[in-house]
């Protein structure tokens, strides 16, 4: 892929993927990197079931760990069109897409989770679970959002 090399890492749940699976993941160059599940807030309430494992993706974070310095980030059910190497080139520490659904004024500050690049770090990692409970969600985000959150001022958002 270009003058970069690229280590490609599948993040998954043990219970979630057969061996033979892993296996030919590894046949073809993967490497497999194991992620603990990180609970959604309030035992899931308010999310749809299929989210459940969302707050994971925070384990994008930990691998720093492997001697990784960049990370590209794909949902399973993305589909890559063209190269995207130029993205770990960009001098970002987190980047993500806007949402594809616009609001009234026909545009949304919100990010879609499925493509993301970010530098790694146990650092922020750690800092993002201890802050996961201060967490404020807008009504009528994403269906992984645990529904509408006060913010610190009283006011629903």
């Amino acid at each position: 892929m270009g003058r970069y090399k690229f280590r490609r890492i599948v993040l998954y749940f043990p219970h979630r993927i057969s061996p033979l699976n892993l296996c030919l993941a590894r046949s073809v160059g993967w490497e497999q990197h194991p992620a603990d599940f990180i609970a959604p807030l309030h035992n899931g309430e308010g999310i749809g079931p299929r989210f459940g494992d969302t707050y994971t993706k925070l384990s994008l974070w930990t691998p720093d760990q492997l001697g990784i310095d960049k990370v590209v980030y794909f949902d399973a059910d993305t589909l890559v069109r063209r190269r995207f190497d130029k993205l770990f080139a960009m001098p970002f520490d987190f980047a993500a897409v806007t949402d594809v659904w616009p609001n009234e004024r026909g545009f949304t500050l919100a990010v879609n989770s499925g493509v993301l690049l970010l530098r790694p770090s146990t650092t922020v990692f750690e800092s993002l679970l201890a802050r996961m409970e201060d967490a404020v969600y807008p009504c009528g985000s994403a269906g992984q959002a645990s529904g509408c959150r006060s913010s610190p001022t009283g006011t629903s958002s």
